[in-house]
């Protein structure tokens, strides 16, 4: 009989042959992919550092901001508090102080709690385990990568100290909305470092990294409150809590902190000042170890000066004291129009103490990046020069705009911000009332280029070699090329403190490590060690060695801070004003409204406020209804405009809301003097001039500006026209006179207002005039219309010729009401004869009552009374 071939293999021996077979071949693939498995276990560093957030602290050491990747703030196991550790032990790992990395009776014990609870309250994995995955494995959940897991906590457990395991779990844990590690979580939920916590908090923090985004009291503080009940319930049958304690625990309400407490920029305040430090930063050190070097970083910003200076911009929009206007985003520009920006500085230290860059959290800092036309806050640069030649307060400058015939068409320029012309004007009178007619006619005398050369020592990087060249009269009246931005302007500012330009300002004053040691300290900072590396402030003015240079002597620097307090007691600055406070400042509104500034300080602090749209467009608007605001094209008709009383109006908001020390005026140097001057010669008053003032000027004989004293020692004066002094002489292009050749007495007659001659017998109209005796220069009070001229861009140039009462009248062109000699404005006459021409002699009978006053032309009649 033949066997069947198959029947052997139906045999038990064949079966268990064949099992056999099958198992080790398992074996050896099991055996091959756990080889490949811990092959591809990522290597046990020793020397991993996590990334730690870099924090910005504000003067007063508080938190301002903070930097990073993972927002982390490492904190020593020995500052932990224990009730925080035996919370996480607790919900996460209840034998990790006895288990050695993996707990498998663990693992059925979070199975059977989590089957009676209906929900997952414990998780298989122990701490050691959640350390491994977190720090080498990432989350996905494979069979392979647990098996890693596994032999990685192994690895750790048999390396590390069950308190060096839990330092760097309790740092590492993801705890929702941004943090990473206890102390920057509880710094956000808390408001408090993690070692100030108790009980309550504790349990909460542990309760997050089960779900953090969903437990986050930020997003859902039900679910957070109940998840850290749980915990506390847990730490009561485990012996880390006394039922009592954690019953008064459970009654505390869960904190709710806003979204917006914390952001990778700051913690809702100081948006651009942080921006500005964390650029600065970046520069010396680079982005990794900013935003992930746990740097401390110590600023110099003033938080309440902080606070005050962003609420004065807001609430000047949200009161509607300016418009604020919807726009089209366009290239990224943010839609809040117009923008602002403040900068508040200690012009004695350097010190950055406020900073806004805008209205938006955008990343252009108007501060210190927008490079905007000062306007009439550039003109004390341009007296200063002059002081600095040898002019000073008192000196006299023609308040006449040039005129110029062009293709037929007579163009004047510039034009006053108010339209009104007054004739002969002191320095300290233009600059009080920011007369554009006067600063151009300064720099026309004292030299476009000699004032472009002093205003260079100021510290100003935006000015290129186009401003200043010859013939730039608009350099007088702050048209720039490209601008200055205003942290600049307001360092500037400083100078006329006390003559000295003052430390770069910057905004850090020290940089340290997470463990304390020090990288940078800044050199106005007392220094507790030693510099090592020293980061570059990042858009500071110049390099360290322009600074702490004299820029003015410091008897003319006391001159221009006498000035610009006029300009807020006298002058446009008024509005500035702060009850109790000595302040000197300056306003500046550029061409067309395109920029607003009042730049002014009390004491040492400089602050600056702004206002612009950032494309340039004019800030004149209309109307539209329901209290919206459109831009128009039309800069005539208008039905507001944003100008420097709006800046001067937040300016002196902020000032009068942060604790500023009274500033009393120090005593006057040494080389200023009083003299009793003549307002309208600008020299010594003589004994017929009606109006003599007391102004102070540099002892011609100390030695400290660069030419002799504008008032010589034998009183002489300008003839009309313009003023310069050299040599100690009064000087002008017309000629000489002294003083008593000047003022006589003054008389008063009628005149023929038909022909503004001497009346005759004919004469229908007459009226009263006042003039000097001998040279009969007319004097007011007087008024004329300035029109029928353009300016140069062919827009109507009106406005009018007044002047005050003894001031003497300029001769004017009847039809335009402007200078017949622009260049070098002369007195107007009274002439000392009559009438002759036969035309004054009407062949008939005169009706008075109906005869006009103009009825006789003459080429000497000017009709515009």
């Amino acid at each position: 009989m033949v066997r069947n071939r198959y029947t052997a293999l139906s045999t038990p021996a064949a079966i268990a042959a064949a099992v056999g077979v099958l198992f080790l071949t398992a074996m050896i693939g099991v055996t091959i992919w756990g080889l490949n498995v811990v092959a591809e276990i990522p290597e046990l560093r020793e020397d991993y550092a996590a990334a730690e957030t870099t924090l910005l602290f504000d003067a007063n050491g508080e938190i301002l901001g903070r930097l990073f990747v993972q927002n982390r703030v490492w904190m020593a196991f020995s500052d932990i508090p224990d009730v925080v550790a035996n919370a996480f032990i607790a919900v996460e790992d209840r034998s990790f102080r006895r288990h050695r990395g993996v707990d498998l009776r663990g693992v059925g014990r979070a199975f059977v709690q989590n089957i009676l609870h209906g929900r997952i309250v414990e998780g298989g994995s122990t701490i050691t385990q959640q350390l491994a995955r977190h720090l080498f494995l990432g989350r996905e959940q494979t069979l392979a990568r647990k098996v890693q897991e596994v032999y990685l906590a192994r690895r750790i457990e048999q390396s590390h100290s069950k308190a060096e395991i839990l330092e760097r779990y309790l740092n590492e844990i993801y705890l929702g909305s941004g943090t990473y590690g206890v102390e920057a979580a509880s710094q956000l939920y808390f408001g408090k470092s993690v070692s100030d916590v108790g009980l309550a908090e504790a349990a909460l923090l542990a309760a997050l990294p089960r779900s953090p985004e969903f437990y986050s009291p930020v997003n859902n503080p039900v679910g957070a409150r109940s998840r850290r009940d749980l915990v506390l319930d847990l730490m009561v049958e485990q012996g880390y809590a006394t039922p009592d304690a954690a019953a008064e625990a459970a009654a505390t309400a869960v904190p709710t902190p806003s979204a917006r407490t914390v952001s990778a920029l700051g913690e809702g305040r100081a948006h651009h000042f942080i921006k500005h430090v964390r650029d600065a930063l970046i520069d010396e050190y680079g982005s990794e170890k900013v935003f992930t070097g746990g740097l401390r970083v110590y600023t110099t910003l003033d938080r309440d000066k902080q606070i005050e200076a962003e609420d004065a911009i807001d609430d000047a929009f949200d009161g509607g004291s300016i418009p604020d206007i919807d726009v089209e985003e366009i290239d990224g520009r943010p839609t809040e129009q117009p923008q602002a920006a403040l900068v508040s500085l200690d012009t004695a230290t350097g010190e950055i103490l406020a900073m806004v860059g805008g209205r938006s959290t955008d990343s252009f800092n108007r501060a210190t990046q927008a490079t905007r036309q000062p306007g009439s806050a550039f003109k004390p640069f341009v007296y200063a020069t002059a002081i600095m030649d040898g002019r000073y307060p008192g000196t006299v400058v023609a308040d006449a705009p040039l005129v110029e015939s062009i293709d037929d068409r007579t163009v004047a320029w510039p034009r006053n911000y108010d339209n009104v012309y007054r004739g002969p004007v002191t320095y300290r009178e233009a600059l009080a009332m920011s007369i554009n007619t006067a600063a151009v006619r300064v720099i026309d005398e004292v030299g476009v280029e000699r004032v472009a050369d002093h205003v260079r020592r100021y510290g100003f990087s935006t000015l290129t070699e186009r401003d200043g060249r010859e013939h730039h009269r608009a350099f007088a009246l702050g048209g720039l090329e490209h601008g200055v931005t205003p942290l600049e302007l307001t360092a500037a500012y400083g100078v006329f403190i006390d003559g000295t330009r003052g430390p770069n300002p910057f905004a850090i004053r020290k940089v340290e490590t997470a463990d304390g040691e020090v990288l940078y300290r800044h050199d106005k900072v007392e220094a507790g060690a030693e510099t090592d590396a020293e980061p570059k402030n990042h858009n500071d003015i110049n390099d360290n060695e322009t600074t702490g240079s004299k820029v003015l002597p410091e008897a003319v620097a006391y001159i221009m801070d006498d000035m610009l307090a006029h300009v807020v007691t006298d002058g446009t600055g008024w509005r500035a004003a702060v009850g109790g406070h000595r302040v000197a400042g300056k306003t500046g509104t550029s061409d067309r409204n395109v920029d607003a500034w009042f730049v002014g300080y009390t004491g040492d602090l400089v602050t600056t406020v702004w206002f612009g749209e950032d494309d340039g467009t004019p800030m004149r608007y209309v109307y539209a209804g329901d209290g919206v605001y459109e831009h128009t094209d039309d800069l005539r008709e208008f039905d507001f405009r944003i100008d420097s009383i709006h800046s001067s109006i937040v300016w002196r908001r902020y000032m009068e809301s942060i604790a500023v020390e009274e500033s009393d005026r120090d005593e006057p140097p040494a080389e200023i003097i009083e003299v009793e001057i003549d307002p309208i010669t600008g020299l010594a008053a003589s004994e017929h001039a009606p109006v003599v003032v007391t102004e102070i000027m540099v002892d011609p004989d100390a030695g400290v500006i660069k030419l002799p004293s504008p008032i010589p020692d034998e009183p002489t004066i300008l003839g009309p026209g313009f003023h310069a002094m050299l040599g100690g002489e009064a000087w002008s292009e017309s000629g000489h006179l002294r003083t008593e050749e000047f003022w006589a007495p003054i008389r008063s007659e009628e005149i023929d207002t038909s022909t503004g001659l001497l009346p005759t017998r004919w004469t229908v109209f007459r009226h009263e005039v006042r003039f000097i005796e001998r040279s009969r220069y007319k004097l007011g009070p007087a008024e004329y219309a300035v029109r029928n001229a353009e300016t140069l861009d062919g827009e109507p140039f009106e406005g009018v010729y007044r002047v005050d009462e003894n001031t003497p009248v300029y001769e004017l062109f009847p039809s335009t009401g402007l200078p017949r000699d622009p260049e070098r404005p002369a007195y107007w006459t009274v002439p000392a004869f009559p009438c002759l021409a036969a035309c004054c002699r009407p062949p008939f009978t005169i009706d008075r009552s109906v005869v006009r006053p103009n009825w006789c032309i003459t080429e000497t009649a000017n009709t515009d009374r």
